[in-house]
């Protein structure tokens, strides 16, 4: 803020700020507004893959339960989630990803997790997906 004597030599003071300083004033808010930005979407990013992980867990947890009981899979009675004692993920609202259960080529099936993301400026897509080998209980991540 500048501060100086008024025009004509009297004592009165000119108040108000300069064009530098707004500028300076403004820039420094866009910084920090774009690191909140940037703070939050990685929080969103990492609490979307606790869900996927939370939802894959428990369909491991309930195909467990199944095999516990002898019950029997095959293609007459195949694995789906309301068999793992599970509502279908898909059915969730507001989900982020879209679950799947996919059979492999011997019948330990794999749960999946998957998510294509259109990126901005770019051509083609991103996916982020996860998938949970029911044979091992092994939870792999990848990002492409």
């Amino acid at each position: 803020m500048i501060i100086g004597r008024a025009k004509g030599g009297g004592m009165g003071y000119r108040r108000g700020f300069t064009l530098l300083e707004l500028v300076i004033v403004t820039v420094v808010i866009g910084v920090l507004a774009s690191i909140g930005v940037a703070t939050q979407r990685s929080f969103l990013d990492r609490s979307r893959g606790a869900e996927a992980r939370q939802i894959l867990l428990s369909g491991y947890a309930g195909y467990q339960r199944l095999l516990a009981d002898d019950e029997e899979i095959s293609a007459s009675k195949p694995l789906s989630w309301p068999r793992m004692g599970m509502t279908d993920p898909n059915l969730i609202a507001g989900r982020y990803f879209n679950y799947s259960i996919r059979p492999t080529s011997n019948n330990p099936t794999r749960l999946e997790a998957k998510r294509g993301v259109v990126v901005s400026g770019c051509a083609g897509t991103a996916s982020h997906e996860f998938r949970l080998d029911l044979g091992t209980g092994r939870l792999t991540e990848s990002l492409s």
